[in-house]
């Protein structure tokens, strides 16, 4: 019954994501037309990210940055030169994310999950710990992304700097984070993310914040028993 169940409402995510994709299709439409005359390349970016069980995939975003500059590294640094005026607008407010609305629609992501990273940086990087991330598909969003929504602006423009912070500081809390919902997911933890994003790409970051709180104090701990130091994650209240 559960297994049913949990079909059904993969079934319905995927077809609510179908329909999102065509409302956005006059945005995506007029995105196109600005990355066009921005640069030369395509419209899409394909990325390989590693999806459920670790199995790689093609995620799609819109293309911000000049040709294929994406490809020399998977992490946007501070002042990234890579990224063109149109490119950075697209970004601010997530519009660069949309096409991943596809990647809903034929069962790849779900909306609330674990966000996707690069094959190269959980072959490289990731701990058992952070694998634990893996068994559930990659999300639209998470609490992890939401925390560090402009986290990228915060790294150094010297790419090898920006890398080394990433993997060693900024991967491991997001992922804690991430897993926090893992262990903790429910309907009314799901809407409020939903929520908080939508809050998020207009510039509100407060929403919820006792939600917030609970979420870094959890992941904090989830990250000090992960050094063997504290008890393990609490169920959520």
């Amino acid at each position: 019954m559960r297994s049913s169940t949990a079909r059904s409402l993969r079934l319905l995510s995927q077809l609510v994501a179908a329909a999102m994709l065509a409302a956005c299709s006059p945005l995506l439409a007029v995105a196109g037309v600005a990355i066009k005359l921005s640069s030369r390349g395509p419209v899409l970016y394909r990325a390989r990210r590693a999806g459920r069980g670790g199995r790689p995939f093609t995620m799609f975003k819109l293309r911000t940055m000049y040709g294929d500059q994406a490809c020399v590294s998977p992490i946007t640094v501070g002042r990234d030169n890579r990224v063109f005026p149109a490119g950075q607008l697209l970004r601010r407010f997530k519009i660069d994310e949309l096409p991943q609305l596809a990647n809903i629609a034929v069962g790849q992501m779900a909306f609330i999950g674990p966000r996707p990273e690069a094959v190269s940086i959980v072959e490289e990087h990731y701990t058992p710990f952070m694998r634990e991330s893996l068994v559930v598909l990659p999300g639209l969003t998470s609490p992890g992304s939401l925390a560090y929504f402009a986290g990228e602006a915060k790294l150094p423009d010297d790419p090898a700097e920006a890398k080394r912070i990433y993997v060693t500081q900024l991967l491991p809390r997001k992922i804690a984070l991430d897993l926090v919902y893992v262990r903790s997911h429910s309907w009314r933890y799901s809407a409020e993310l939903v929520v908080r994003t939508l809050a998020s790409m207009v510039g509100i970051h407060n929403l919820f914040r006792r939600r917030q709180d609970w979420e870094r104090a959890e992941a904090e701990r989830l990250l000090a028993t992960e050094a063997g130091d504290q008890p393990g994650l609490e169920a959520a209240q």
